[in-house]
């Protein structure tokens, strides 16, 4: 038996980032929100394939 598994490589989406306290508020270029705990913010920048300027993870 074979298994084929393809990947497939996402571009990145842009995404703004405001903060609110230690609640981050996060908008991409299309359009999707969300509301983050702070120290959640690069394990989702990472599962979600976005693009943050400033944001070194």
């Amino acid at each position: 038996m074979f298994l084929l598994i393809r990947v497939i490589k996402m571009k990145k989406e842009k995404a703004i980032i405001e903060k609110w306290g230690k609640i981050l508020y996060i908008k991409t270029e299309t359009g999707k929100e969300a509301l983050v705990p702070e120290e959640d913010l690069c394990n989702l920048i990472e599962r979600f394939n976005l693009e943050v300027d400033g944001v070194k993870c």
